[in-house]
């Protein structure tokens, strides 16, 4: 059973550390949150953000591809593309790239 857990704990501790090495809200100098069903308490051009241990953190957009590559969603479909690799369109919304 010991070991049930320690692997259930283990497994959970990769789980994070893989989110947090996607996380965009990084490069604005927070955190995504821990849980996805966090409480949204404001929202601005960069998504939805909670709050977990006292501070904000970001809230990840399970519909946005480009979280996975650690950028965030452009907020218009319109956005003019200036790059389309193997994972999709990308453009530029205040200098930094985003997934169309």
């Amino acid at each position: 059973m010991k070991s049930f857990i320690s692997l259930g704990l283990i497994a959970s501790v990769f789980a994070y550390n893989a989110l947090a090495e996607k996380c965009p809200f990084k490069s604005l100098g927070y955190k995504c949150c821990k849980d996805s069903n966090t409480e949204v308490v404001r929202t601005n051009k960069y998504g939805n953000w909670g709050i977990e241990k006292g501070k904000y953190c970001g809230i990840i957009d399970d519909s946005c591809w480009a979280y996975d590559y650690g950028h965030f969603c452009c907020s218009s479909e319109n956005t003019k593309v200036r790059k389309t690799d193997k994972y999709g369109k990308w453009g530029k919304e205040n200098g930094r790239w985003c997934g169309i």
